[in-house]
């Protein structure tokens, strides 16, 4: 009795399952890394989405707003603190691109562990942001 035909269907619908396998893996994967990104996106953001950052003319990379902002405005948390840092604060995405102005239209306040920023006067789509400070000594 000759085996061979079965063999070989046998190693042919190994091979198809392998293959399969491989391609549900790929399939499986990419929707994790979909669905996990979907829902970091959810809860996650770090600027607020009226905010980008963009070259400055006052130092490097700036602050702007995308579209105006009211009087009063909490922009979000722009400072962590925790003291194994230097000057015991860590800075968010927020606080990494704020520039110095002698004239700011940003202030910053602190509650518990937390400076925020919020906007000191209307800004206009397309402003930069910026506060009066000296290194971390944010006023």
């Amino acid at each position: 009795m000759n085996n061979k035909p079965h063999k070989i269907v046998y190693e042919v619908t190994i091979a198809l399952l392998l293959v399969l396998c491989i391609l549900m893996g790929y399939k499986i994967e990419q929707l994790e890394k979909t669905n996990h990104m979907e829902s970091k996106s959810k809860y996650y953001k770090p600027l607020d989405d009226r905010l980008t950052i963009k070259s400055s003319e006052i130092n490097g990379l700036g602050l702007f707003a995308t579209e105006e902002l009211p009087v009063g405005e909490n922009l979000g948390v722009s400072h962590v603190y925790d003291e194994r840092f230097t000057n015991q604060f860590i800075r968010t995405p927020l606080g990494g691109f704020i520039n110095h102005s002698d004239t700011p239209n940003l202030k910053a306040y602190i509650d518990a562990d937390f400076r925020y920023i919020k906007t000191l006067r209307h800004i206009k789509a397309g402003e930069e942001l910026t506060l009066e400070y000296n290194l971390y000594n944010v006023k």
